[in-house]
């Protein structure tokens, strides 16, 4: 059957269009005009280099310089051809992820432009600029752990300065001139600024004794401008004078100190640029005590190394270690006259040793003398009012003096048991606590007294609450409640308990052991109130309405 015409075009034009897809989407085998090839490889980025025959320039596109090198060998020409190895890129040197780094290798961040000037806008005459950089990484204690890198900067003629800087670093400029205070700026937030010196201020004066007048000399002299600044030292000479020179204009502190001496502390305010500061300071001659440490009833010196510790009791503050020598004598020097000071002894072995010793205004003090025993032992048990042991009770047992020896502190056993070891021939105040009961005290704890063991009961104790109110029937809201527990011998039951009244005016306090109870209420405003009841036994609750005067 023969076909017609108009059948020949309708079947040839499908398979025309067919072909011409299909030669479309075929990839080529040969090589384009410029000498490149159609098919992309993956991972490289092709450039057509025009007039080279058989040549390409390839950039690696994330990957290394391996996988790069062998994309380059699949689309470059004839490995003879010297034009295509000319294109060819250089192999590019792989970094080990967190391998530390060269200072060149951090990127870098723009610079801190600045200029140096005086108070009055003027550029400063040879100042000298030293750049503190530190990489900006600390330990969990807080200190870097890298060492910072100090250099100088040049500074122009108009006193226009520039310092490079790079990520992850910490700068910190110290500009300082002639005549004039040293300036710190940290560089770590800010690219430009004006770092203005101002003309430096001078403090002197003369360091002196307070009883005879005459000049003190060899004493050491430390003032303190700011927190930011570091602090300047002197030491007064033949006719106790001291200067310092180039101080940094603000406020401060002065504060002398000499062997022989009680330490005095000055107060600087509204030191001002150029100003001329006269500091006469005078010195209190200070107290010397002097001890001897001995074995038991004995004269003789402890054969290990002893420690004496004095502490202030009027100004609650330690006030020197001293080591005793074989002898076993020891000594404090600048100490306030007048004062009164406990004295421990401790050393390997045995128990320590305590004495309270007041220094008189003039004269000699007396001689203490501590004697050490061998440590000891205290055993206890406690329980409740049914007699089972308690379980995670905790037990303190501290000085009865202050002194600046840490107390002891265990927790019981199962069985209500604890053991403390290392005591000395102290007396000593024990507090037992528990969650759920009342504290119990016992003071005096001596070696003479509870050597074979002491035995706690703790009660769960009674509850007290109150509602306390102005004249007004306003609730009085954090109002301070001291409550205090006596027997009928005035004797203190437990240690003083404390507590705040809530936005409604409440007060509760749980776990108080029986007794008479003193309340006492303090709130900003009002007529301190007292009041005074009985807590007749354990689980009882007492309730008072409280009224607070208007001052």
């Amino acid at each position: 059957m023969r076909l017609g015409r108009e059948s020949v075009i309708l079947i040839a034009v499908p398979l025309l269009l067919l072909a011409g897809a299909f030669a479309l989407f075929m990839p080529s085998n040969g090589r384009d005009e410029d000498g490149v090839r159609t098919d992309l490889t993956s991972g490289v980025s092709l450039t057509a280099s025009h007039g080279a025959v058989g040549a390409a320039v390839v950039e690696p596109v994330g990957g290394d310089a391996g996988s790069a090198a062998s994309s380059q060998r699949e689309v470059s020409g004839p490995s003879g051809d010297p034009r295509a190895a000319a294109l060819r890129p250089a192999p590019r040197a792989a970094t080990a992820r967190g391998r530390s780094r060269d200072r060149a290798d951090y990127p870098r961040r723009s610079p801190f432009r600045g200029r140096v000037v005086d108070s009055d806008g003027q550029p400063v005459d040879d100042p000298v600029i030293i750049v503190n950089e530190r990489r900006n990484v600390f330990s969990d204690a807080g200190v870097p752990f890298h060492a910072p890198v100090c250099e100088v900067v040049s500074v122009a003629a108009d006193g226009s300065f520039e310092v490079p800087r790079r990520e992850g670093h910490v700068y910190v400029i110290h500009v300082q001139a002639q005549g004039h205070a040293r300036e710190t700026v940290n560089l770590y937030a800010t690219n430009s600024g004006l770092v203005t010196l101002t003309m430096a201020a001078t403090v002197e004066g003369l360091v002196t004794d307070l009883l005879t007048n005459e000049q003190v000399s060899g004493a050491t002299v430390l003032l303190q401008m700011g927190i930011t600044t570091r602090p300047l030292t002197a030491t007064t000479g033949a006719r106790g004078g001291y200067r310092f020179t180039g101080v940094q204009s603000g406020s401060g502190y002065l504060e002398v100190s000499h062997p022989h001496y009680k330490s005095r502390r000055l107060q600087l305010r509204s030191i001002t640029p150029g100003l001329v500061v006269h500091k006469a300071v005078g010195l209190t001659p200070g107290g010397r005590l002097d001890g001897t440490v001995v074995i038991g009833t004995s004269e003789n010196a402890p054969p290990v190394p002893v420690s004496v510790s004095a502490y202030d009791r009027f100004r609650m503050q330690p006030a020197g270690v001293v080591s005793a020598t074989a002898q076993g004598t020891f000594s404090f020097e600048s100490l306030y006259p007048g004062g009164q000071y406990i004295l421990t002894a401790t050393a390997p072995g045995y128990g320590a040793a305590t004495a309270t010793v007041n220094l008189p205004m003039s004269g000699p003090a007396g001689h203490p003398v501590l004697v050490l025993d061998e440590e000891w032992t205290l055993e206890g048990v406690v329980s409740d009012g049914f007699g089972a042991p308690l379980r995670g009770c905790q037990i303190e047992v501290a000085v009865l003096t202050p002194t600046a020896e840490d107390p002891f502190v265990v927790h019981t056993n199962e069985l209500g048991g604890f053991q403390i070891e290392g005591l000395g021939a102290h007396a000593y105040r024990l507090i037992a606590s528990h969650p759920e009961y009342a504290l119990d005290e016992i003071w005096p704890i001596t070696r003479q007294l509870h050597e074979n063991g002491v035995v706690i009961t703790l009660q769960p104790g009674g509850t007290v609450t109150a509602d306390v109110r102005d004249p007004a029937g306003n609730p009085v809201m954090a109002a301070l409640a001291r409550l205090t527990v006596t027997d009928n011998n005035g004797r203190l039951i437990g240690p003083r308990l404390f507590g705040y009244t809530t936005s409604a005016g409440t007060l509760r306090m749980d776990h108080v052991p029986p007794g008479n109870v003193s309340l006492r209420i303090f709130a900003a405003g009002f007529v301190p109130h007292c009041e005074q009841f009985l807590l007749p036994c354990e689980g009882v609750v007492v309730h008072r309405q409280i009224t607070l005067l208007l001052e």
